[in-house]
């Protein structure tokens, strides 16, 4: 974390999935500097972004488009940086698109109709990135399956389930003990204790299947 805090006190940072399995890590300066003319009035912002690429490895190399710093001390930090968000990105990544996958098979065995979309989110000890979600709908009623957060003090991720269009939370999905958790209030029951404190199940095809079919009845 102390690595992390060092290299990117002066830095907004973005990460993403490239083709072929590898990942960019984006680092662009916080308060852009400015070029200046004739009379050293201002003329245009300049980004400065230094881009790397990696692969998911303990000890990968990074390949910079710029180098962001000619220092090889200061490159390393910048490297070992890179290599902990990619890392720590792919792991959530992982775990999220298992879920979204298992869920649209399910889903769509039912005669759900499915689709997966991206959404923006933030992270400290990852940056700004983006991870699916994923819609539902059959007939009128529609479901949206929305990463919340990668880490809680008690799991490592957690996936919310709503109805739509009124965004009503009717279950929340959690990962601990190395698999997903579902916890569960029927519509009328999530006034009277937070969606969180509801008594989980391990996450399958029948247990989601019960949530879709009360959030149906629950639409209709």
């Amino acid at each position: 974390m102390k690595t992390q805090e060092s290299v990117v006190r002066g830095y907004s940072v973005q990460v993403g999935h490239m083709d072929g399995g590898s990942y960019y890590v984006s680092y662009l300066p916080r308060g852009l500097q400015h070029e200046r003319g004739k009379g050293r009035e201002p003329k245009r912002a300049v980004e400065k972004k230094f881009t790397g690429q990696l692969r998911v490895q303990p000890n990968a190399s990074v390949k910079w488009e710029a180098r962001p710093t000619n220092d090889d001390k200061d490159l390393e930090r910048f490297n070992d940086d890179a290599r902990l968000r990619v890392k720590t990105l792919h792991e959530w990544l992982t775990n999220l698109n298992g879920l979204v996958e298992s869920v649209q098979g399910w889903a769509q065995e039912l005669g759900w109709s499915t689709k997966v979309i991206q959404k923006a989110m933030d992270d400290s000890q990852i940056g700004s990135y983006k991870a699916p979600a994923l819609l539902l709908q059959e007939e009128t009623t529609r479901v949206l399956l929305e990463p919340i957060t990668r880490m809680t003090p008690a799991s490592n991720g957690v996936v919310d389930l709503y109805l739509m269009p009124a965004y009503e939370d009717i279950a929340s999905l959690a990962f601990y003990d190395k698999k997903w958790h579902i916890h569960y209030l029927k519509p009328q029951d999530v006034a009277i204790a937070g969606i969180r404190e509801a008594q989980s199940k391990p996450l399958s095809k029948t247990s989601f299947r019960q949530v879709l079919e009360e959030m149906k009845s629950h639409a209709g």
